[in-house]
């Protein structure tokens, strides 16, 4: 199997685990205090960061960063979409869009910083 199958089945897999882990963990953020919940939130985080480096792929960079993009658009109006939800609803809908940026994010943040290094070592 070649790093870029790697890559995507890595990112495939820690999205499903990024959306479950937001939908059990994420409506109980608002209790600071349990420090397993902010652990796997960072857990995604490193995921994340992990994904975003195994794509290596020049080619596939663009179609990854189109991707995340509508990932992060999807969350942030499903997190505008749970202020009018019925609270339990509205619960589920905040913590899988919470898990989904926490996974989401660093990837855009890596790969967006590879595609600038793309561009500019292309001169």
């Amino acid at each position: 199997m070649g790093i870029r199958r790697v890559g995507t089945a890595f990112f495939s897999i820690c999205l499903i685990l990024a959306l479950v882990i937001g939908v059990v963990f994420g409506g109980m953020m608002d209790l600071w205090e349990n420090i397993a919940i902010i652990a796997m939130f960072w857990a995604l985080f490193a995921f994340g960061l992990i994904a975003g480096f195994l794509n290596f792929a020049k080619e596939d960079t663009e179609d990854i960063l189109y991707t995340v993009a509508i990932l992060l658009l999807a969350a942030l109006a499903a997190g505008e979409l749970s202020r009018i939800a019925s609270l339990g609803f509205g619960n589920i809908i905040t913590g899988a869009a919470k898990g989904i940026i926490a996974f989401v994010f660093p990837v855009a943040l890596v790969l967006g910083a590879k595609r600038v290094w793309d561009l500019g070592t292309g001169f």
